[in-house]
């Protein structure tokens, strides 16, 4: 699953992935996702797990991150 806070970097990365990396679409989703939001975090998770069955590995590249512990206890962002 790959997320983005923008539909277009979504679709960028997966159109990449499916064409220039021959990943076929039913390996690789995305969908949007801000990481400062509870909500989108809780949907990313969800879609995942209706998607793929489950999460196995979580990378989180989204700048500053000062919260160390469960994504879903994030504080939300002001």
């Amino acid at each position: 699953m790959i997320s983005s806070r923008k539909a277009a970097n979504v679709e960028k990365a997966l159109q990449g992935l499916y064409s220039q990396a021959g990943i076929p679409e039913d390996r690789v989703k995305g969908t949007v996702c801000h990481v400062g939001n509870r909500e989108d975090r809780t949907k990313l998770i969800q879609k995942t797990v209706q998607d793929f069955g489950g999460l196995d590995i979580l990378v989180s590249n989204a700048a500053i991150n000062p919260h160390m512990g469960l994504a879903l206890e994030v504080l939300e962002c002001l």
